[in-house]
């Protein structure tokens, strides 16, 4: 069990490290700076410190923590890589299976491969059949199983894609959208842009005699309860996405996040009743533009273009959403937004 520092979470398990670039939000990662700083230590190769890495040790660790955690779940990589086997994936969800006690976040930049395990899951989709091995045997980890197709979602597994701007955004929460998961999430972090997720942060309505979606074929009863019109049963309604987090680059080289793209995306949530985490502004924050101020400071456009700070810079600036930024650290920078922490969670809900 490893402590952490991230906010949204209490540890960290990392079965698999390391990890390979696939969009922008990867220039600066953090993870791959400190497996750096680990080279040939717990088990990170001197070689090639973020190589994909297998740790056959730590499959199985969260069973042996009594009290209950939030976990993220590989923290140091993608368990989705495309290096890492399917039979490994089957043995984390496996223990993740067990561990009830627990709450895992699984996070990826790689959904279509998340997809692709998912389709594999079971041979014949409704019937239960196993693909993945069987029954766990007490003592080991090799006889570990998925599960049953009736068991999913996991109630205890939340799933996320990263979005850092519109167009991953775009690509990935679809995919997202096709996995069974207890809670789905966004993690905008790094935060490159503006990014609209309204279409789904919306809320829907699902007829589970039908299995499909009914948002216009719904009517209410004299109860006022809200029922499918073709088989006059209760419909469910739920969010796509249940959970947005947001935060700023950290690191050497650091990338600003402008406070409009942060704002809209908290209030795109406040408008359709999805929880919202503000987890950092990272290495910049918004500044009053005191000349004073002794750290690095640039200006910045809400469509993301940076000048440099002048004296000459007055009100038509600000008139048109240009924002001071300063550089002042992680720590200084903080995590309030408008003057207050943002520190939403979804609840437990197991979304269809």
């Amino acid at each position: 069990m490893n402590r952490t520092k991230i906010e949204w979470t209490e540890v960290t398990w990392n079965p698999v490290t390391g990890c390979t670039p696939v969009s922008p939000g990867c220039e600066h990662c953090y993870a791959r700076r400190m497996a750096t700083r680990l080279r040939g230590r717990f088990g990170y190769p001197a070689d090639n410190p973020f190589r994909v890495t297998l740790h056959e040790d730590r499959v199985e660790e969260p069973l042996r923590w009594r009290r209950p955690q939030m976990v993220f779940v590989c923290s140091m990589g993608d368990l989705f890589h495309p290096e890492v086997p399917d039979q490994f994936i089957a043995r984390v969800f496996g223990t993740m299976r067990y561990a009830l006690h627990h709450t895992f976040m699984v996070l990826t930049k790689r959904p279509e491969r998340m997809a692709a395990w998912f389709s594999q899951i079971w041979e014949r989709p409704g019937e239960g059949y196993k693909r993945f091995g069987h029954e766990r045997r007490p003592g080991g980890i090799e006889g570990y199983i998925v599960a049953e197709a009736d068991r999913w979602p996991l109630p205890n597994v939340w799933i996320g894609v990263t979005v850092e701007n519109q167009e991953m955004a775009s690509k990935r929460i679809p995919i997202l959208l096709q996995v069974p998961a207890a809670v789905r999430f966004v993690s905008a972090e790094p935060l490159l842009g503006p990014v609209d997720l309204s279409e789904w942060l919306k809320e829907v309505r699902y007829c589970e005699m039908h299995g499909q979606l009914c948002d216009e074929g719904v009517i209410w009863d004299n109860n006022g309860q809200l029922l499918c019109k073709y088989c006059k049963r209760p419909v469910e309604r739920f969010h796509l996405l249940n959970w947005v987090i947001v935060g700023g680059e950290t690191g050497p080289g650091a990338r600003p996040m402008h406070p409009d793209w942060v704002r809209n995306l908290r209030d795109q949530c406040k408008d359709a009743g999805v929880t919202f985490f503000f987890k950092q502004w990272g290495e910049w924050m918004p500044h009053d533009g005191c000349w004073d101020e002794p750290h690095q400071k640039i200006i910045m456009a809400p469509d993301g273009e940076i000048r440099e700070p002048y004296h000459g810079w007055g009100l038509d600036q600000w008139e048109r959403g240009w924002e001071f930024m300063v550089r002042v650290g992680k720590k200084r920078a903080g995590r309030l937004l408008d003057g207050r922490a943002w520190d939403e969670m979804p609840s437990q809900v197991v979304a269809p």
